[in-house]
């Protein structure tokens, strides 16, 4: 404000902090000092953020300001197993790997379980579920991966198994995955993707973020040998360059 002329203070103009805008933080004008301060209140620790335009860089908010890498905060990935068919009371959650097999009598699933809860209230443009491949079967190459959604699901890493685990019609499917080919053991090369991002967007505008997937053969029942199964790398295994990776932006 200022003054008229005449003896009165008068609005002059607004004061701009729009100097003080960023990727992670407004400017923000404190009424009592009429100063400029930077507000991260919009921008809480993990808010996704892109400095460089670098898809091969990992980028969040800290909190304070600042756009930095920040690999952990990606790993929302919270717990994984597979469930046998045919070992109906095992559980396998600290199991390096994970398994989907149609095999007739021995079916088993991979069980996947997200927490995107710092995501609450954003809309991304994309999400994808990324699965590193350790092995198939030698017929693998054209079988479907099936990626179910379940909501409401949670489950115990180290108690999951076939008799307990929660997949029901409550779950719809999200995506699938045609095989192009085959994988024999080694280091993993071959990264398959499910896109989730309807998915993903509904749970974290109407949800509590936490949800659960479930990884099945189009064909599960059908198969009566071991020919077509595909191993996944779970988050226990020795090199975190392989482990699951849960994109978004």
């Amino acid at each position: 404000e200022t003054g008229d002329g005449y003896g009165s203070c008068v609005h002059y103009d607004d004061v701009d902090c729009s100097y003080l805008n960023g990727l992670c933080q407004d400017g923000l004008c404190n009424p009592s000092d009429g100063e400029c301060y930077p507000d991260y209140a919009a921008y809480p620790l993990s808010t996704y953020c892109d400095s460089d335009s670098n898809v091969s860089t990992r980028e969040h908010c800290s909190g304070l300001g600042q756009c930095v890498p920040n690999d952990a905060a990606w790993n929302e990935l919270i717990a994984d197993s597979k469930v046998s068919q045919s070992v109906s009371s095992s559980n396998f959650g600290l199991s390096p790997y994970m398994t989907v097999n149609p095999k007739s009598g021995g079916i088993e699933r991979s069980y996947i379980r997200l927490d995107a809860a710092s995501l609450l209230g954003q809309t991304l443009t994309s999400a994808q579920l990324r699965l590193a491949v350790y092995y198939t079967g030698s017929s693998a190459a054209g079988s479907t991966v099936q990626a179910w959604y379940c909501p409401d699901h949670e489950f115990n890493e180290l108690l999951v198994n076939w008799n307990n685990q929660p997949f029901d019609s409550a779950c719809t499917l999200a995506d699938t995955y045609t095989l192009p080919g085959t994988v024999t053991a080694g280091i993993p090369e071959t990264w398959h993707s499910f896109d989730i991002l309807s998915e993903v967007n509904s749970e974290i505008s109407g949800g509590d973020g936490m949800f659960t997937l479930v990884l099945r053969s189009e064909q599960e029942g059908t198969i009566s040998d071991n020919s077509r199964y595909v191993q996944y790398i779970t988050k226990e295994y020795s090199d975190e360059a392989y482990r699951p990776v849960f994109d978004y932006s």
